[in-house]
């Protein structure tokens, strides 16, 4: 396990950031992970309102929804942290809420992120052979289809387990705002 110069295992440390990066990581990237969440919610209404039994509906409303569930971890993990010193009232978030968000919230992320990945290997797998094997007999049904998704995110978080496992909290100091995590050695 690698636990030198990762971000992720060091909460708080008193550094100051740039503009630039706080701009980038709190407005750019909460602005498309909102816009993203808004777009894959109204790409799972249109994919269910289709009444077509069409096995492609279903793995790209899968791929819809994991891509969701992947954006709305990363908000709290990723983009409300970034505006701790530049926004009033998120301190009590930044150093109370955050650190226990951070140890299950991330897992979870990694999960959706996974499935997401996973997710559009099934489409690429399906488009390839409806195009370049059209008579083959690899064909996924609209019931196995609708298993897909769900098999995928199951297998991602079993996959993503042992990151429950690698981080700890430290409560140092309240009053110095002083949190540490390291990853656990065996």
């Amino acid at each position: 396990m690698i636990c030198e110069n990762n971000p992720d295992l060091v909460f708080f440390k008193e550094t100051e950031q740039t503009l630039f990066s706080y701009i980038f990581s709190f407005y750019c990237i909460g602005t498309v992970a909102v816009a993203g969440i808004i777009g894959n919610i109204l790409s799972i209404v249109v994919l269910s309102r289709d009444k077509s039994e069409a096995h492609l509906k279903h793995l790209l409303r899968g791929l819809a929804l994991v891509d969701c569930v992947f954006l709305i971890f990363v908000l709290p993990t990723s983009v409300l942290p970034n505006g701790y010193p530049h926004i009033r009232g998120l301190e009590e978030y930044y150093f109370f809420v955050y650190p226990f968000l951070l140890i299950w919230l991330l897992p979870l992320m990694y999960a959706g992120q996974t499935a997401s990945v996973w997710m559009v290997v099934m489409v690429t797998v399906d488009r390839y052979f409806a195009v370049c094997r059209p008579f083959s007999k690899f064909r996924f049904s609209a019931k196995r289809a609708a298993h897909v998704p769900w098999v995928v995110f199951l297998a991602a978080v079993i996959y993503n387990i042992p990151r429950f496992f690698e981080r700890t909290f430290d409560y140092v100091n309240s009053a110095q705002h002083t949190f540490s995590a390291s990853c656990q050695e065996e």
